[in-house]
């Protein structure tokens, strides 16, 4: 079942992301004494907005969505999405060419384009748009097509 594995997806996603050390370094250089305690404060396992559009902060959502059913296909396809999005006063790095949410899916992408297998399925990414999340909160929405083997359909 391709819904089974939603959740496990999510926790690989975010185990890579959270053992980044330049990742880390660009949501939140304070905390990095322990990468555990990103989760649930910075990156979460579903699309979470500031609370208010005042919040300095920077968010990094992943989400998965199915596009069809495949319960008669061979291969079955899930859409991974990570969200990236900063506070506009953040949004610069002294020394970077790009903004926050820029070079945080610069990472993100070496890191799922070089091991690029979840469990049974490759990652390819399909795009990278710029995102308006608030007044304040700009971002990326990173979209990636996970494909894998059914084995529901061989039974």
């Amino acid at each position: 079942m391709v819904s089974e594995e939603i959740g496990y997806i999510k926790s690989q996603i975010i185990s890579r992301i959270i053992n980044n050390q330049e990742i880390l370094n660009l949501i939140n250089k304070d905390m990095v004494d322990n990468p555990n305690d990103y989760i649930d404060t910075h990156i979460f396992k579903y699309v979470k907005v500031p609370p208010t559009i005042e919040t300095e902060t920077t968010y990094l959502c992943v989400e998965i969505y199915i596009p069809t059913d495949h319960t008669e296909d061979l291969t079955k396809q899930m859409i991974v999405e990570i969200h990236i999005l900063a506070h506009c006063k953040i949004q610069n790095i002294k020394g970077l060419d790009g903004t926050r949410p820029d070079e945080i899916s610069g990472l993100i992408e070496k890191i799922l384009s070089k091991d690029n297998e979840i469990g049974l399925r490759k990652l390819l990414m399909i795009s990278n748009t710029p995102n308006a999340y608030t007044t304040n909160h700009y971002g990326r929405t990173m979209r990636f097509i996970a494909e894998g083997f059914n084995r529901d359909a061989c039974l």
